[in-house]
């Protein structure tokens, strides 16, 4: 069996076993919902263990793997084109089923304190310069560290772009990037399967 299948598989079992358990057992020596937790907290916990080194060292890879080709301004291009196709589609997309279905008509969900926090968070949203600046990691160990994603993804990229200008100098720590964006994906297939 394909992995598609086995995930399809494994989330039809996981939304019967959920919708026929009880949440608590009323024996105690019943099954319950909560017995199950223990697995779905392992699996994210050994999710969350890989997504850093994957996110960084697959950048690497496909960064040096296009590099490798000289054609790492075309395919930046492309990406870029890419990203704001999908996203202008994505707006498109919400502001037409916005309008035609007009979710939320109706409803008023509004309250003094929502209001006064509504305000408050318009007073404290962050700048265009502050945003652009919490994206460049002061420590980069310390944005893996933290779990900061973005952080990373940028230092990633900035390794990236910086080892295809000394291919020639560093090929072993090339291999060894790649060869780790490997193990890395190899992690994720284990832990899926």
């Amino acid at each position: 069996m394909k992995m598609w299948q086995q995930i399809l598989v494994g989330l039809f079992a996981g939304v019967a076993v959920g919708y026929f358990l009880p949440k608590d057992a009323a024996h105690p020596t019943a099954l319950s919902g909560e017995d199950f937790k223990f697995f779905g907290t392992i699996f994210i916990n050994l999710i969350k263990m890989v997504i850093i080194p994957l996110i960084f060292f697959a950048l690497i890879n496909g960064i040096t793997s296009i590099g490798a080709s000289g054609n790492i301004r075309k395919m930046g291009v492309k990406a870029f084109g890419t990203y704001i196709a999908t996203a202008t589609f994505a707006v498109a997309l919400g502001l037409f089923f916005g309008t035609v279905l007009e979710p939320g008509k109706g409803l008023n969900l509004r309250s003094e304190t929502a209001e006064a926090t509504h305000a408050a968070a318009q007073d404290n949203a962050p700048s265009v310069e502050k945003i652009l600046l919490d994206m460049v990691p002061h420590n980069a160990v310390g944005a893996m560290a933290g779990g900061h994603y973005l952080q990373v993804l940028v230092f990633a990229m900035f390794v990236g772009f910086v080892l295809n200008m000394v291919r020639e100098k560093v090929p072993t720590l090339i291999t060894v990037c790649q060869q780790s964006a490997t193990l890395c994906f190899k992690m994720i297939e284990i832990i899926i399967k």
